[in-house]
């Protein structure tokens, strides 16, 4: 994300790809469109979030960037990329994850596994890069 000045602007006959990650104290997406960069979400997480299980922390990175990001891919086929392989509404018991089930039956979309190693766009274990730095390479 830091590589790229401007943000690439959207063909909407073409699909989307979502990319999200989460981690003990922010979330964050990314929506990309042949390889470039669309929009962006990131925000930290509250006291009570902080609470979540792990799936519930990734699918709540799902429901904020699709939510936040509404009039980009709504009406739109798009597929979500997780790290988190079990991440589906089988495997959760709580109410609140049933309410974010309504909430992303709106949209038109798939899950699909993203091992880390190529999830980095939103992984936030990378530290920040210096853009003067990386320019000085080229």
């Amino acid at each position: 994300m830091t590589c790229q000045v401007l943000l690439h602007f959207p063909d909407f006959s073409k699909s989307f790809d979502v990319f999200t990650d989460t981690s003990d104290y922010q979330l964050g997406g990314v929506i990309v469109q042949d390889n470039f960069l669309v929009a962006f979400y990131s925000r930290k997480l509250n006291s009570a979030q902080r609470n979540y299980t792990t799936m519930e922390e990734e699918l709540f990175s799902i429901v904020e960037t699709a939510t936040h990001h509404r009039g980009i891919i709504f009406g739109l086929k798009f597929n979500f990329h997780s790290d988190h392989k079990n991440l589906s509404f089988e495997n959760f018991k709580s109410e609140r994850v049933h309410r974010w089930r309504f909430l992303l039956e709106e949209f038109d979309y798939t899950f699909k596994y993203t091992p880390d190693k190529d999830n980095v766009v939103t992984d936030s274990r990378y530290p920040i890069i210096n853009v003067n730095e990386q320019d000085e390479q080229y």
